[in-house]
């Protein structure tokens, strides 16, 4: 499972990204550029427009920023539309706001490069990412999740299909030590 990271707080984006651990981050479309230089992997950002023609012109604003920016768009019509005509322009798509296997398949054969479920919102959340799995084998389509609540999650995020975790600040500063608490386990170890 590859791990991204949420880039909303610039500072922990910085820290998160010098690892080199995370594959990629999920950050404002006004950050882009910033998120873009600390780090080699991709940047995903969501547009802001809800009709076709705002949808279309946001993604070309941010594609046209770098070729290593995903464009996110939320699951409606007009967004089922927007990745369509995308991905017609090689111009790579997560939508988001998927709640149900059968709205990633539409995501995947509308041409989607990635769908993105929030497992906060999921009432079944490890049945509903078995299901989508099903239904989009045979599409390029990753499998993206947000919303952990907790370490405990990834393992069964992982047995129910999803390829890429997505962490939030507080999430993946408990994967991590802080040096004084490696310092104080390292003394008491003594």
């Amino acid at each position: 499972m590859k791990l991204w990271i949420v880039g909303t707080d610039l500072a922990f984006a910085e820290r998160a990204m010098k690892l080199g651990i995370a594959e990629g981050v999920v950050g404002l479309a006004a950050d882009v550029e910033v998120l873009l230089a600390l780090q080699e992997g991709t940047v995903a950002a969501a547009v802001e427009g809800t009709d076709l023609k705002e949808i279309l012109f946001e993604a070309q604003t941010l594609v046209d920023i770098s070729e290593r920016v995903v464009v996110q768009i939320p699951f409606d019509r007009a967004g089922l539309e927007a990745v369509r005509t995308l991905f017609r322009k090689k111009i790579l798509v997560m939508v988001t706001e998927v709640i149900n296997p059968q709205q990633a398949w539409l995501a995947a054969l509308a041409g989607a490069e990635a769908v993105l479920f929030d497992l906060s919102t999921l009432k079944d959340p490890w049945k509903i990412l078995k299901e989508a799995v099903q239904l989009v084998t045979g599409h390029h389509v990753t499998i993206f999740a947000s919303g952990f609540q907790s370490l405990d999650d990834l393992i069964p995020a992982q047995q129910a299909g999803v390829q890429t975790a997505i962490f939030n600040a507080s999430l993946f500063e408990t994967l991590i030590p802080s040096d004084d608490s490696t310092r104080r386990f390292q003394l008491a170890a003594r």
